[in-house]
Protein backbone atom coordinates (compact mmCIF):
# COMPACT_ATOMS: atom_id res chain seq x y z
CA UNK A 1 0.00 0.00 0.00
CA UNK A 2 1.36 3.47 -0.68
CA UNK A 3 1.16 5.95 2.32
CA UNK A 4 -1.06 9.11 2.07
CA UNK A 5 1.77 11.39 1.54
CA UNK A 6 3.05 8.91 -1.10
CA UNK A 7 -0.46 9.07 -2.57
CA UNK A 8 -0.73 12.83 -2.79
CA UNK A 9 2.84 12.76 -4.39
CA UNK A 10 2.39 9.95 -7.18
CA UNK A 11 -1.47 11.62 -7.74
CA UNK A 12 0.47 15.17 -8.37
CA UNK A 13 2.90 14.16 -10.84
CA UNK A 14 0.16 11.98 -12.67
CA UNK A 15 -1.82 15.38 -13.26
CA UNK A 16 0.98 17.54 -14.06
CA UNK A 17 2.74 15.15 -16.44
CA UNK A 18 3.51 16.83 -19.33
CA UNK A 19 5.39 19.87 -17.19
CA UNK A 20 8.32 17.57 -16.16
CA UNK A 21 8.57 15.45 -19.69
CA UNK A 22 11.52 15.89 -22.16
CA UNK A 23 9.51 16.58 -25.52
CA UNK A 24 12.55 17.65 -27.86
CA UNK A 25 11.69 20.93 -30.24
CA UNK A 26 13.62 22.05 -33.24
CA UNK A 27 15.72 20.52 -36.06
CA UNK A 28 18.87 18.43 -36.28
CA UNK A 29 18.48 15.74 -33.11
CA UNK A 30 20.22 13.28 -35.01
CA UNK A 31 21.01 10.75 -32.53
CA UNK A 32 23.41 8.05 -32.51
CA UNK A 33 23.64 4.64 -33.09
CA UNK A 34 23.16 2.38 -29.95
CA UNK A 35 22.93 -0.79 -28.83
CA UNK A 36 20.50 -1.94 -26.15
CA UNK A 37 21.84 -4.90 -23.88
CA UNK A 38 19.69 -6.93 -21.64
CA UNK A 39 20.63 -9.40 -19.59
CA UNK A 40 18.06 -12.58 -18.60
CA UNK A 41 17.92 -15.60 -16.33
CA UNK A 42 14.54 -17.85 -15.94
CA UNK A 43 12.11 -14.84 -16.80
CA UNK A 44 10.89 -16.93 -19.42
CA UNK A 45 8.74 -19.68 -17.22
CA UNK A 46 6.11 -19.70 -19.82
CA UNK A 47 5.96 -22.00 -23.09
CA UNK A 48 5.50 -20.68 -26.39
CA UNK A 49 1.48 -20.54 -26.18
CA UNK A 50 1.50 -17.86 -23.17
CA UNK A 51 4.50 -16.37 -24.07
CA UNK A 52 3.02 -13.36 -23.66
CA UNK A 53 3.07 -13.48 -19.72
CA UNK A 54 7.04 -13.74 -19.97
CA UNK A 55 8.46 -10.63 -18.16
CA UNK A 56 11.55 -10.67 -20.81
CA UNK A 57 8.73 -10.44 -23.71
CA UNK A 58 7.38 -6.95 -21.28
CA UNK A 59 10.61 -5.77 -21.72
CA UNK A 60 11.74 -6.35 -25.35
CA UNK A 61 8.39 -5.40 -26.29
CA UNK A 62 9.16 -2.23 -24.55
CA UNK A 63 12.19 -1.74 -25.82
CA UNK A 64 11.17 -2.16 -29.83
CA UNK A 65 8.26 0.18 -29.00
CA UNK A 66 10.95 3.10 -28.95
CA UNK A 67 10.58 6.74 -30.49
CA UNK A 68 14.35 5.65 -31.43
CA UNK A 69 14.97 2.39 -32.09
CA UNK A 70 18.32 0.41 -31.37
CA UNK A 71 20.79 -0.50 -34.11
CA UNK A 72 21.02 -3.86 -32.43
CA UNK A 73 19.35 -5.81 -29.47
CA UNK A 74 21.74 -7.91 -27.30
CA UNK A 75 19.67 -10.76 -24.96
CA UNK A 76 22.35 -12.72 -23.17
CA UNK A 77 21.21 -15.55 -21.08
CA UNK A 78 22.89 -16.42 -18.13
CA UNK A 79 22.66 -20.13 -18.00
CA UNK A 80 18.53 -19.97 -17.13
CA UNK A 81 17.13 -23.40 -16.73
CA UNK A 82 16.33 -25.57 -19.10
CA UNK A 83 12.71 -26.76 -20.31
CA UNK A 84 10.20 -26.86 -19.10
CA UNK A 85 11.17 -25.15 -16.14
CA UNK A 86 12.25 -22.06 -18.15
CA UNK A 87 11.36 -21.16 -22.07
CA UNK A 88 14.29 -18.19 -22.74
CA UNK A 89 15.66 -20.36 -25.85
CA UNK A 90 12.09 -20.28 -27.22
CA UNK A 91 11.50 -16.70 -26.57
CA UNK A 92 14.91 -15.10 -28.42
CA UNK A 93 13.07 -17.29 -31.72
CA UNK A 94 9.77 -14.76 -30.81
CA UNK A 95 12.33 -11.69 -30.03
CA UNK A 96 14.62 -12.17 -33.47
CA UNK A 97 11.18 -12.36 -35.65
CA UNK A 98 10.24 -8.92 -34.01
CA UNK A 99 14.02 -7.41 -34.69
CA UNK A 100 13.54 -9.03 -38.26
CA UNK A 101 9.97 -6.84 -38.45
CA UNK A 102 11.70 -3.71 -37.17
CA UNK A 103 15.16 -4.17 -39.11
CA UNK A 104 17.59 -4.27 -35.60
CA UNK A 105 20.13 -6.33 -35.51
CA UNK A 106 19.47 -9.25 -33.17
CA UNK A 107 22.39 -11.32 -30.95
CA UNK A 108 21.39 -13.36 -28.62
CA UNK A 109 24.26 -15.68 -26.61
CA UNK A 110 23.76 -18.78 -24.27
CA UNK A 111 26.31 -18.78 -21.11
CA UNK A 112 26.60 -22.23 -20.74
CA UNK A 113 27.69 -21.81 -16.95
CA UNK A 114 26.25 -18.88 -14.54
CA UNK A 115 28.29 -15.57 -14.77
CA UNK A 116 26.21 -13.21 -12.77
CA UNK A 117 25.09 -10.51 -13.89
CA UNK A 118 28.72 -8.04 -13.60
CA UNK A 119 29.84 -10.35 -15.45
CA UNK A 120 27.08 -11.02 -18.22
CA UNK A 121 26.64 -7.21 -18.14
CA UNK A 122 30.33 -6.64 -19.37
CA UNK A 123 29.98 -9.58 -22.44
CA UNK A 124 26.96 -7.74 -23.94
CA UNK A 125 29.10 -4.43 -23.72
CA UNK A 126 31.74 -6.44 -25.35
CA UNK A 127 30.03 -7.89 -28.13
CA UNK A 128 28.35 -4.47 -28.75
CA UNK A 129 29.06 -2.95 -32.15
CA UNK A 130 28.22 0.49 -30.73
CA UNK A 131 30.02 3.07 -28.45
CA UNK A 132 26.45 4.04 -26.83
CA UNK A 133 25.06 0.61 -25.20
CA UNK A 134 21.47 1.06 -23.17
CA UNK A 135 21.04 -1.59 -20.63
CA UNK A 136 17.71 -2.69 -19.30
CA UNK A 137 16.94 -5.06 -16.70
CA UNK A 138 14.99 -7.94 -17.93
CA UNK A 139 12.21 -7.25 -15.76
CA UNK A 140 11.62 -3.45 -16.58
CA UNK A 141 9.62 -1.99 -19.08
CA UNK A 142 10.64 1.02 -20.50
CA UNK A 143 7.80 4.22 -21.51
CA UNK A 144 8.18 4.59 -25.12
CA UNK A 145 9.89 8.25 -24.70
CA UNK A 146 13.14 6.90 -22.78
CA UNK A 147 14.97 6.39 -26.09
CA UNK A 148 15.05 10.16 -25.86
CA UNK A 149 17.29 10.44 -23.26
CA UNK A 150 19.92 9.78 -26.19
CA UNK A 151 19.67 13.42 -27.09
CA UNK A 152 20.01 14.58 -23.70
CA UNK A 153 22.76 11.87 -23.22
CA UNK A 154 24.45 13.86 -26.45
CA UNK A 155 24.14 17.12 -24.34
CA UNK A 156 25.73 16.12 -21.39
CA UNK A 157 29.02 14.24 -22.97
CA UNK A 158 29.25 17.41 -25.45
CA UNK A 159 29.17 19.92 -22.46
CA UNK A 160 31.32 17.48 -20.15
CA UNK A 161 34.31 15.40 -21.60
CA UNK A 162 34.26 12.97 -18.53
CA UNK A 163 31.08 12.08 -18.37
CA UNK A 164 30.40 8.71 -19.18
CA UNK A 165 26.92 7.65 -17.96
CA UNK A 166 23.18 8.83 -18.15
CA UNK A 167 21.62 7.46 -15.61
CA UNK A 168 17.55 7.27 -16.46
CA UNK A 169 14.73 7.20 -13.71
CA UNK A 170 13.28 3.90 -12.47
CA UNK A 171 10.10 3.59 -10.66
CA UNK A 172 9.14 0.46 -8.98
CA UNK A 173 5.45 -0.92 -9.50
CA UNK A 174 4.61 2.56 -9.90
CA UNK A 175 4.13 4.84 -13.02
CA UNK A 176 5.78 8.14 -11.79
CA UNK A 177 7.46 9.13 -8.44
CA UNK A 178 6.20 9.06 -4.94
CA UNK A 179 8.03 10.73 -2.82
CA UNK A 180 10.89 13.99 -3.18
CA UNK A 181 14.30 14.22 -1.92
CA UNK A 182 16.99 16.84 -1.65
CA UNK A 183 18.86 16.62 -5.00
CA UNK A 184 22.08 16.85 -3.14
CA UNK A 185 21.26 13.42 -1.74
CA UNK A 186 20.21 11.56 -5.12
CA UNK A 187 22.97 9.28 -6.36
CA UNK A 188 25.17 10.53 -3.41
CA UNK A 189 28.50 7.71 -1.67
CA UNK A 190 28.30 9.04 1.44
CA UNK A 191 31.19 8.40 3.22
CA UNK A 192 30.25 9.44 6.77
CA UNK A 193 26.73 8.27 6.95
CA UNK A 194 27.38 5.09 4.59
CA UNK A 195 24.21 6.06 2.77
CA UNK A 196 24.29 4.03 -0.43
CA UNK A 197 21.24 4.36 -1.92
CA UNK A 198 20.90 5.99 -4.60
CA UNK A 199 17.72 8.01 -3.68
CA UNK A 200 16.51 7.44 -7.56
CA UNK A 201 14.20 5.10 -7.46
CA UNK A 202 10.18 6.41 -7.34
CA UNK A 203 12.15 9.47 -6.42
CA UNK A 204 11.90 13.26 -7.73
CA UNK A 205 14.49 16.39 -6.86
CA UNK A 206 12.53 18.43 -4.62
CA UNK A 207 14.56 21.55 -6.53
CA UNK A 208 12.66 20.79 -9.79
CA UNK A 209 9.18 20.44 -8.18
CA UNK A 210 8.39 24.47 -8.38
CA UNK A 211 10.43 25.79 -10.86
CA UNK A 212 12.81 23.56 -12.41
CA UNK A 213 16.55 25.16 -13.41
CA UNK A 214 17.29 24.85 -16.94
CA UNK A 215 19.74 24.86 -19.55
CA UNK A 216 20.33 26.46 -22.93
CA UNK A 217 20.46 23.16 -25.39
CA UNK A 218 20.19 24.25 -28.85
CA UNK A 219 17.09 26.04 -29.11
CA UNK A 220 15.68 23.97 -26.07
CA UNK A 221 16.04 24.31 -22.38
CA UNK A 222 16.49 21.52 -20.89
CA UNK A 223 16.73 20.84 -17.27
CA UNK A 224 20.09 21.30 -15.48
CA UNK A 225 21.47 17.81 -14.88
CA UNK A 226 22.29 16.90 -11.42
CA UNK A 227 25.65 15.10 -11.55
CA UNK A 228 25.71 11.94 -9.31
CA UNK A 229 28.77 9.74 -7.53
CA UNK A 230 26.27 6.51 -7.65
CA UNK A 231 23.88 5.01 -9.79
CA UNK A 232 20.70 2.86 -10.26
CA UNK A 233 20.75 0.35 -12.53
CA UNK A 234 18.36 -1.26 -14.94
CA UNK A 235 17.85 1.71 -16.86
CA UNK A 236 21.17 3.52 -18.03
CA UNK A 237 23.07 4.73 -21.00
CA UNK A 238 26.48 4.28 -21.03
CA UNK A 239 29.55 4.61 -23.51
CA UNK A 240 31.40 1.03 -23.81
CA UNK A 241 34.80 2.54 -24.38
CA UNK A 242 35.25 4.45 -21.41
CA UNK A 243 32.92 1.50 -19.51
CA UNK A 244 35.22 -1.45 -20.28
CA UNK A 245 38.65 1.27 -20.33
CA UNK A 246 37.96 1.17 -16.12
CA UNK A 247 36.99 -2.62 -16.31
CA UNK A 248 33.82 -2.53 -16.50
CA UNK A 249 30.87 -4.05 -13.84
CA UNK A 250 33.33 -5.57 -10.53
CA UNK A 251 32.46 -8.90 -10.17
CA UNK A 252 32.69 -9.64 -6.27
CA UNK A 253 32.65 -13.84 -6.71
CA UNK A 254 29.13 -13.66 -4.71
CA UNK A 255 26.29 -16.50 -5.15
CA UNK A 256 24.63 -13.09 -6.91
CA UNK A 257 25.66 -9.98 -8.41
CA UNK A 258 25.06 -7.02 -5.27
CA UNK A 259 26.89 -3.81 -5.29
CA UNK A 260 28.28 -4.06 -8.96
CA UNK A 261 26.90 -0.92 -9.85
CA UNK A 262 28.68 1.09 -6.94
CA UNK A 263 31.70 -0.95 -8.07
CA UNK A 264 31.34 0.72 -11.43
CA UNK A 265 30.40 3.97 -9.84
CA UNK A 266 33.61 4.12 -7.87
CA UNK A 267 35.71 2.98 -10.57
CA UNK A 268 34.50 5.99 -12.63
CA UNK A 269 34.91 8.17 -9.97
CA UNK A 270 38.55 7.54 -9.59
CA UNK A 271 39.19 7.85 -13.10
CA UNK A 272 37.58 11.41 -13.38
CA UNK A 273 34.58 10.34 -15.39
CA UNK A 274 31.09 11.94 -14.16
CA UNK A 275 27.88 9.98 -14.42
CA UNK A 276 24.59 12.50 -15.27
CA UNK A 277 20.67 12.22 -14.35
CA UNK A 278 17.82 14.23 -15.94
CA UNK A 279 15.08 14.64 -13.56
CA UNK A 280 12.50 13.93 -16.31
CA UNK A 281 9.61 11.47 -15.79
CA UNK A 282 9.03 10.13 -19.46
CA UNK A 283 12.30 8.49 -19.59
CA UNK A 284 11.41 5.94 -17.17
CA UNK A 285 11.15 2.13 -16.90
CA UNK A 286 9.12 0.68 -14.09
CA UNK A 287 11.14 -1.54 -12.52
CA UNK A 288 8.61 -4.63 -11.41
CA UNK A 289 10.97 -6.84 -9.14
CA UNK A 290 9.79 -10.20 -10.61
CA UNK A 291 9.07 -13.26 -8.71
CA UNK A 292 9.66 -10.75 -5.34
CA UNK A 293 6.33 -11.20 -3.54
CA UNK A 294 7.44 -8.08 -1.04
CA UNK A 295 7.04 -4.28 -1.15
CA UNK A 296 4.49 -3.31 -3.08
CA UNK A 297 1.83 -5.71 -4.17
CA UNK A 298 -0.25 -3.70 -6.95
CA UNK A 299 0.24 -1.19 -9.37
CA UNK A 300 -0.30 1.95 -8.83
CA UNK A 301 -0.41 5.22 -11.08
CA UNK A 302 -1.08 5.72 -14.67
CA UNK A 303 -1.10 2.44 -16.66
CA UNK A 304 -0.52 3.60 -20.11
CA UNK A 305 -0.65 -0.45 -21.20
CA UNK A 306 -4.11 -0.46 -20.19
CA UNK A 307 -5.82 -0.16 -23.50
CA UNK A 308 -3.44 -1.45 -25.70
CA UNK A 309 -4.71 -3.24 -28.55
CA UNK A 310 -2.38 -6.43 -28.63
CA UNK A 311 -2.93 -9.63 -26.77
CA UNK A 312 0.10 -7.86 -24.26
CA UNK A 313 -0.35 -7.17 -20.59
CA UNK A 314 -1.37 -4.02 -18.97
CA UNK A 315 1.63 -3.04 -15.93
CA UNK A 316 -1.27 -4.17 -13.80
CA UNK A 317 -1.83 -7.37 -14.82
CA UNK A 318 2.25 -7.36 -15.31
CA UNK A 319 2.41 -6.77 -11.55
CA UNK A 320 0.03 -8.85 -10.55
CA UNK A 321 2.08 -12.26 -12.29
CA UNK A 322 5.39 -10.51 -10.34
CA UNK A 323 4.40 -10.53 -7.12
CA UNK A 324 4.17 -14.26 -7.23
CA UNK A 325 7.49 -15.61 -5.19
CA UNK A 326 9.36 -16.79 -7.53
CA UNK A 327 13.70 -17.96 -6.60
CA UNK A 328 16.18 -18.09 -8.62
CA UNK A 329 14.82 -15.89 -11.43
CA UNK A 330 16.87 -12.81 -12.10
CA UNK A 331 18.81 -12.51 -8.63
CA UNK A 332 15.82 -13.54 -6.76
CA UNK A 333 16.54 -15.82 -3.85
CA UNK A 334 16.06 -16.50 -0.24
CA UNK A 335 16.22 -13.26 2.10
CA UNK A 336 19.01 -14.79 4.04
CA UNK A 337 21.44 -15.28 1.16
CA UNK A 338 20.26 -11.87 0.18
CA UNK A 339 21.13 -9.90 2.80
CA UNK A 340 24.51 -11.96 3.75
CA UNK A 341 25.76 -10.98 0.00
CA UNK A 342 24.96 -7.33 0.65
CA UNK A 343 26.88 -7.35 3.79
CA UNK A 344 29.83 -8.89 2.56
CA UNK A 345 29.83 -6.80 -0.70
CA UNK A 346 29.66 -3.46 0.58
CA UNK A 347 32.33 -4.40 2.95
CA UNK A 348 34.58 -5.48 -0.15
CA UNK A 349 33.88 -2.66 -2.26
CA UNK A 350 33.89 0.37 0.71
CA UNK A 351 37.32 -1.09 1.78
CA UNK A 352 38.85 -0.20 -1.96
CA UNK A 353 37.31 2.80 -1.53
CA UNK A 354 39.05 3.58 1.65
CA UNK A 355 40.46 1.40 4.13
CA UNK A 356 38.70 1.19 7.44
CA UNK A 357 35.27 2.37 5.23
CA UNK A 358 34.10 -1.19 4.60
CA UNK A 359 35.73 -3.45 7.32
CA UNK A 360 34.93 -1.42 10.12
CA UNK A 361 32.21 1.74 9.12
CA UNK A 362 30.34 -0.07 6.95
CA UNK A 363 30.50 -3.50 9.51
CA UNK A 364 29.22 -1.45 12.20
CA UNK A 365 26.91 0.24 10.72
CA UNK A 366 25.12 -2.95 8.76
CA UNK A 367 25.18 -4.42 12.43
CA UNK A 368 23.37 -1.83 13.79
CA UNK A 369 20.42 -1.63 10.78
CA UNK A 370 20.10 -5.28 10.07
CA UNK A 371 20.72 -7.43 13.36
CA UNK A 372 19.99 -4.95 15.77
CA UNK A 373 17.20 -3.06 14.58
CA UNK A 374 16.31 -5.09 11.53
CA UNK A 375 15.62 -1.62 9.63
CA UNK A 376 13.18 -1.83 7.11
CA UNK A 377 14.69 0.64 4.87
CA UNK A 378 17.92 -1.91 4.67
CA UNK A 379 15.86 -4.57 3.31
CA UNK A 380 15.03 -3.18 0.00
CA UNK A 381 11.77 -4.70 -0.13
CA UNK A 382 13.02 -8.53 0.01
CA UNK A 383 11.19 -8.87 3.75
CA UNK A 384 12.48 -9.38 7.02
CA UNK A 385 14.39 -11.85 8.58
CA UNK A 386 12.89 -11.90 11.82
CA UNK A 387 15.23 -14.29 14.12
CA UNK A 388 18.03 -11.87 15.94
CA UNK A 389 20.24 -14.45 16.16
CA UNK A 390 20.03 -15.89 12.57
CA UNK A 391 20.37 -12.12 11.36
CA UNK A 392 23.50 -11.91 13.67
CA UNK A 393 25.01 -14.96 12.21
CA UNK A 394 24.52 -13.75 8.61
CA UNK A 395 26.15 -10.51 9.62
CA UNK A 396 29.27 -12.42 11.10
CA UNK A 397 29.63 -14.86 8.17
CA UNK A 398 29.53 -11.88 5.78
CA UNK A 399 32.06 -9.32 7.36
CA UNK A 400 34.66 -12.39 8.13
CA UNK A 401 34.42 -13.20 4.28
CA UNK A 402 35.06 -9.77 3.35
CA UNK A 403 37.59 -9.96 5.32
CA UNK A 404 39.35 -13.09 4.69
CA UNK A 405 38.32 -12.66 0.56
CA UNK A 406 36.12 -15.92 0.52
CA UNK A 407 32.85 -16.64 -0.04
CA UNK A 408 29.95 -18.66 0.49
CA UNK A 409 27.54 -20.77 -1.79
CA UNK A 410 24.11 -20.69 -0.89
CA UNK A 411 24.35 -24.32 0.18
CA UNK A 412 27.22 -23.57 2.50
CA UNK A 413 25.03 -20.50 3.81
CA UNK A 414 22.49 -22.58 4.51
CA UNK A 415 24.00 -25.40 6.44
CA UNK A 416 25.81 -23.13 8.81
CA UNK A 417 22.35 -21.38 9.49
CA UNK A 418 20.76 -24.59 9.95
CA UNK A 419 24.15 -25.40 12.43
CA UNK A 420 23.82 -22.31 14.29
CA UNK A 421 19.36 -23.15 14.75
CA UNK A 422 20.11 -26.56 16.04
Amino acid sequence: MLSEEEQKVLNFFVENNSRYCFAPIGVGHKTPAYSCVVISRNRSPYPQKEYIKNPLIWCIDSILSQKILPEELIVINDHSDPEPADFTDKMAKIIKERCQEKRIDFIYKVNKTRKNAAIARNQGAQIAKNNIIHFVDDDCVLRNTTSLGLILFQYALKTDQKCFMLNLPQNTRVSHPTSIVKSSLMGKIEKNSLNLTSNLTNCYPEEYVKLPPREKYGEMKVFKPIVMDNFQGGNILVLKDRMLEIGGFPDYRSPISYGEETGLAIRGLKAGYHIYYFPYINLASVHLTYGNSSGRLQFYGYDWLKKRTDDGLSLKQMVKESIKERFYTGMRVPRELYFYVKIRNFAVLLEELKKGLGLQDWAKKSYTDFVENNESKFQDRKGSVDNNETRRKIWELAVKHAKNNTVYSEKQLDGALNRENK
